[in-house]
């Protein structure tokens, strides 16, 4: 992981089961850096997360993306 490079990752896939299984892996380097969002989640936690996304308190969102 290199900061100075990426301040900000936003991560899209195609499932919720990969967002939520990629959030599992990735948990354990990045912590509290790290959130994921997709329906399953509650209103108030997409909406916290991407708030706290924007403020660069967590600097990767993993988001389901139905195309």
């Amino acid at each position: 992981t290199n900061k100075e490079s990426f301040n900000k990752v936003l991560i899209f896939v195609g499932f919720k089961r990969t967002a939520d299984f990629l959030f599992k892996q990735l948990e354990e380097f990045f912590g509290s850096e790290l959130c994921v969002i997709h329906s399953n989640k509650t209103q108030n936690y997409r909406i916290r997360s991407i708030r706290q996304f924007d403020e660069g308190i967590n600097r990767i969102l993993i988001e389901f993306n139905f195309v």
